[in-house]
């Protein structure tokens, strides 16, 4: 009798391992993965950058500055780097007063991880303003390393590169 469990035992134990090779396994982190929209996500990357415009026009310095992480970083032109919100605050309360500010950006090219947490964008801008020596013009390149955070891009870096301007 005891011969006869042991092969019972041994029997469903070869039937379940040949099961379990024969059915692929889900990974475990299939179930926690959800489906990224990339196109949404370059949509709302947009969005970002039609906001930028629409707060600067507004003068809307604590708008511009919540655009970024809390320890946010930007490198304008012929300028030190400037971190973290108090220093963007302080920097956009100067800018905002520039007289006739105009500053238009485009998206060249969005990168987007697999994971949809994070995004690289490469676009161009132009700016323009006017000081009592005259207008200043300039327009270049830009750079910015974005995160999600709860459902809403913010810039973590962003460089900005004048292209070289004519005499």
């Amino acid at each position: 009798m005891k011969n006869q469990s042991n092969v019972f035992v041994i029997f469903s134990l070869l039937i379940f391992m040949a099961s379990c090779n024969n059915t692929p396994c889900p990974e475990p982190e299939a179930h926690a993965k959800e489906i990224i929209d990339k196109e949404q996500l370059k949509a709302e990357i947009e969005e970002l950058f039609v906001k930028t415009q629409s707060l600067m026009s507004e003068k809307d310095v604590e708008g511009l500055v919540q655009r970024f992480t809390a320890d946010g970083k930007l490198k304008l032109p012929q300028s030190p780097l400037i971190q973290g919100h108090d220093a963007l605050r302080e920097n956009y309360k100067t800018t905002t007063q520039l007289e006739d500010f105009k500053i238009d950006i485009k998206t060249l090219d969005v990168e987007i991880s697999e994971a949809g947490d994070m995004a690289s964008v490469v676009g161009e801008f132009t700016v323009s303003f006017n000081t009592p020596q005259g207008t200043v013009q300039d327009n270049g390149v830009t750079l910015l390393t974005l995160k999600r955070i709860d459902n809403s891009w913010k810039i973590a870096a962003e460089v900005l590169s004048s292209f070289p301007q004519e005499m």
